[in-house]
């Protein structure tokens, strides 16, 4: 692990960024991203704005030019935060790395608006996107925690729908069992910086408590083995070939690793990194070293598809 990483690790996500209920009364503020500075639009590049009523989307690309190949990035938040400033510097990357555009949603956020509520404005993006001009087989998605979940929702959900689906799919500590059953769940509760907690053991007591905090609002009332609310639940045939990355020490891993089994048993290629140390999402924090690193194996694995 580098050294700023294991500063942000040890110093900034233990102590500030941790939401686990026992020590966590407020995460919509702290992962909402009010305290990062509004993305300021470089010279040379453009943000288009839309609006569909209940939520707004974004275009971001080179100014006066539109590319054939897009990234619909969708944010992460646990569904209870909005798209801040670090997914537009994510996409500044990829348009850089890849020529390509970048589409975002600012959809609608729980616990306001619960399940199905974010993959339905999901759904919405993506028949926008192509009312734009951008060909499914060029477009790529991806998605980090929350917007994991919705890359793979929205995928299963147009499969089963027969639609045209991307060419591919990248998640970043993508949160796929909403019931919270995976392996991983128990044994990284201790050694996870963002959701764990090392004073504790793991028990159902805790788990219940996890399950029912705002973190997990956008489930409330719904079936949480439901395929579109939790994917890891989901059938994986006739699936489009996917990048996964996760830190080793996340309650999350599982989900990744169960998922690809599933896409391996179809002969769907699936390929999951899983970086030793670091913490949950943490490709979307840009300036760390292993950032930039997950980020480049990203792109190449987009590349090869858009």
């Amino acid at each position: 692990m580098s050294f700023l990483g294991d500063m942000i690790t040890n110093v900034a996500v233990k102590r500030f960024l941790n939401l686990n209920p026992s020590h966590c009364k407020d995460p919509a503020r702290i992962i909402g991203g009010g305290h990062l500075p509004p993305f300021q639009v470089p010279q040379g590049y453009e943000r288009l704005e839309y609006s569909f009523g209940g939520f707004k989307s974004f275009l971001l690309k080179k100014q006066g030019g539109k590319a054939k190949n897009c990234v619909y990035l969708i944010h992460g938040g646990a569904f209870i935060a909005g798209l801040s400033s670090m997914y537009y510097q994510m996409g500044m990357t990829l348009i850089d790395a890849l020529g390509c555009d970048v589409y975002y949603i600012d959809y609608r956020l729980a616990p306001e608006y619960v399940y199905p509520c974010a993959l339905e404005d999901t759904r919405t993006g993506w028949a926008h996107l192509q009312s734009l001009g951008y060909l499914p087989e060029n477009t790529a998605l991806l998605g980090d925690s929350a917007g994991g979940n919705l890359v793979l929702a929205l995928l299963l959900s147009l499969r089963d729908a027969g639609r045209p689906m991307p060419a591919c799919g990248v998640c970043f500590s993508a949160w796929a069992d909403m019931a919270a059953n995976g392996a991983s769940y128990i044994a990284n509760y201790g050694k996870d910086p963002m959701f764990g907690d090392p004073a504790a053991v793991y028990s159902d007591e805790l788990k219940e408590r996890l399950l029912h905090s705002e973190i997990y609002s956008y489930a409330e009332g719904a079936d949480r083995k439901d395929p579109y609310l939790s994917p890891v639940y989901g059938d994986y045939h006739g699936f489009v070939p996917m990048y996964f990355v996760n830190s080793a020490d996340e309650i999350l891993l599982s989900d990744a690793q169960t998922i690809c089994e599933k896409l391996r048993a179809y002969g769907t290629e699936a390929v999951h990194d899983i970086c030793p140390g670091l913490f949950h999402a943490f490709p979307i924090f840009y300036f760390l070293p292993e950032a930039k690193e997950y980020m480049r194996r990203a792109c190449d694995f987009m590349a090869r598809f858009i």
